[in-house]
């Protein structure tokens, strides 16, 4: 019999396997030109989005009100993201995986690294074409998902440049 506990950890391994067949056919339809190819591939990059959606769903349904402490409701949206630190130069290569009225979760490999508790710029393309976005923000939290992978949480210091309105989950 499965524990709950396995049950979650099933479906982040899940999880993490559509997040990499999303950004592996995206990073391919970028580099092809027949057109009509690009079409089939989107189709089965939509699939996968909803695929990813379901389990994440699944994982919060399972775990219940323990883990949902956001005020607003995320939206499973993937594109690329650009981070910088404030005060630096240098800039930092993600994926977002999620975003929300009040913030973004991104992943990035280990090689990268970012601080909690640092602002940065953050500037995201997102792969179903909505506007992009370009905000600040503070890395609120860190987690290791693998030898090679992290994923973070940045809440947005403003809230004037949002892509979309979601009502809140509670009233503030």
């Amino acid at each position: 019999m499965y524990t709950k506990q396995d049950v979650i950890e099933y479906f982040q391994q899940v999880s993490l396997k559509e997040r990499d067949m999303i950004f592996e056919l995206q990073d391919t339809m970028v580099m092809l030109e027949d057109k009509e190819l690009i079409a089939r591939l989107k189709v089965i990059a939509d699939d996968e989005v909803r695929h990813y959606a379901l389990a994440q769903k699944t994982i919060t349904a399972i775990m219940g009100a323990a883990l949902e402490r956001r005020l607003w409701e995320r939206k499973y949206i993937l594109g690329t993201a650009t981070l910088r630190g404030l005060e630096e130069a240098r800039e930092i290569r993600a994926r977002c995986v999620d975003m929300s009225f009040g913030g973004i979760c991104i992943d990035l490999e280990a090689s990268e690294y970012l601080i909690s508790g640092k602002r940065y710029q953050i500037k995201v393309e997102f792969f179903d074409k909505t506007v992009p976005i370009n905000r600040v923000g503070k890395v609120r939290w860190i987690e290791k998902i693998n030898d090679s992978l992290f994923t973070c949480g940045i809440s947005f210091l403003e809230e004037v440049e949002n892509i979309y309105i979601i009502p809140p989950i509670k009233n503030i």
